[in-house]
């Protein structure tokens, strides 16, 4: 699926593109917005239930094997000074593989880029990024394309969380009850 309809959403969403232009002038280098506050934005635009805000934290992703484990915190910090009220939720995806393996994590190895941390995320609709460029075009990376996420699928990824850890973020995140419109794919069907 060409990525114009995703831009298009992200465009007529002025949160979004307020905090698109934050990460970018105060975020680590080449960030993407990914996770929640694409894949909210995109099923409330399609359900036209549109989110004023970000209905949870803004996840910002990047890769930078230079920075030591935790420096994310230091671009939290400069994105907090920017945007005050918005939980941030910074990841370098160079860093992730040392996660202590809680919660039915599968072991996996480092990651080479963005793309390789987001082809991890337990559903596919959520391993959605976009970045600001500074010439105010956007860049999407989505290592599963957008099919499930404008289908308003919820697909099970084997790739690192168990099935369990899968099911529990499906009850945990209510999207069942926000989006009844969702066709929610039981794990073991992934």
């Amino acid at each position: 699926m060409d990525a114009a309809p995703l831009k298009q959403i992200v465009e007529s969403t002025p949160w979004l593109m307020a905090l698109l232009q934050v990460v970018r002038d105060a975020g680590p280098a080449h960030a993407y917005i990914a996770a929640g506050a694409i894949r909210d934005t995109v099923w409330g635009h399609l359900t036209g239930r549109p989110l004023s805000e970000p209905w949870a934290d803004v996840d910002v992703v990047y890769f930078d094997p230079r920075e030591q484990e935790g420096d994310s915190r230091h671009h939290e910090s400069r994105l907090r000074v920017r945007a005050p009220t918005v939980r941030w939720e910074v990841t370098n995806q160079a860093w992730v593989h040392m996660w202590k393996q809680t919660g039915g994590s599968r072991t996996h190895r480092p990651h080479s880029s963005v793309l390789e941390g987001l082809q991890t995320w337990p559903e596919t609709a959520t391993a959605v990024g976009v970045r600001l460029g500074n010439a105010g075009e956007l860049f999407v990376i989505a290592p599963f394309g957008l099919g499930d996420l404008f289908d308003l699928v919820v697909r099970y990824n084997p790739l690192r969380a168990s099935i369990a850890v899968y099911e529990e973020r499906i009850a945990a995140k209510c999207w069942a009850q926000r989006w009844p419109e969702l066709r929610i794919v039981p794990g073991r069907a992934g």
